[in-house]
């Protein structure tokens, strides 16, 4: 299990404030997401990255709905060991599988890597 912290807080780059109806974290690289303590966190941040600019050209060619599935399940089964954190390898598969469909699917993706997300 992870260590608790004291909201709010912020290291590496990552901003997490508590409201009184959401928690919302946001990094650097621009990402934003909020959670209401009962859904699954996962799900917004896939989507967010998997409806990015990037991928303007794959959204009336690919499932955005079935990737997004798969990724917030490859997150959720990719710890690294017993109740670890998510590898950061596991997001960044998801995301390219999804850029890989959507040329094969005639798209055109943009590049999606940055420094702080999935650099290569």
């Amino acid at each position: 299990m992870g260590c608790r912290a004291v909201l709010p807080f912020s290291q590496g780059g990552v901003l997490i404030e508590k409201t009184p109806t959401y928690i919302r974290i946001k990094a650097k690289l621009g990402l934003v997401a909020i959670w209401n303590e009962d859904d699954s966190f996962l799900k917004p941040l896939c989507e967010q990255v998997l409806s990015g600019p990037a991928f303007s050209s794959c959204y009336s060619l690919l499932d955005g709905a079935a990737f997004t599935s798969a990724c917030v399940t490859d997150l959720c089964n990719c710890a690294n060991g017993i109740d670890g954190p998510a590898e950061p390898s596991c997001l960044c598969n998801t995301v390219s599988e999804f850029s890989r469909q959507c040329s094969h699917a005639g798209g055109k993706p943009e590049n999606w890597r940055t420094k702080e997300l999935c650099c290569e």
